[in-house]
């Protein structure tokens, strides 16, 4: 399945197409891994989660063909949204009460497949 966006996509599948699920397991793979060492977990999620957001553009060039920009930002700013809801610790440490990294997940997740991705000038 292609991960290009475009005007005619349903909500559904841009939802899909968003975040490589790939990209999701392997921040949640070093995320189990890295529970139960303390001394280096907040480093290593952080410093995971910038790689891998480091190399969602490359993978969905390279691996997907997707050539949006907006999609490729996008895609960027979702898997940091998600990774930073998903860590509890790095909300705690912010001060935040966990449960606005889930409020700001869900309206993110709502909003972005909503988007106009690929929309042509002449189309409606």
């Amino acid at each position: 399945m292609s991960r290009n966006i475009e005007y005619q996509s349903t909500y559904a599948e841009k939802l899909v197409k968003l975040i490589p699920a790939e990209i999701v397991a392997a921040y949640l793979a070093i995320q189990n891994l890295v529970l139960t060492k303390p001394e280096i977990r907040e480093v290593a999620l952080y410093v995971s989660a910038g790689i891998l957001a480091a190399m969602i553009p490359f993978y969905l060039k390279a691996i997907h063909d997707v050539t949006s920009w907006l999609q490729i930002s996008m895609t960027v700013v979702s898997f940091l949204v998600w990774a930073f809801s998903v860590s509890v610790l790095f909300l705690k440490k912010i001060d935040v009460d966990p449960v606005w990294g889930s409020v700001i997940l869900i309206l993110w997740t709502t909003a972005i497949p909503v988007m106009q991705f690929n929309k042509k000038d002449d189309e409606p």
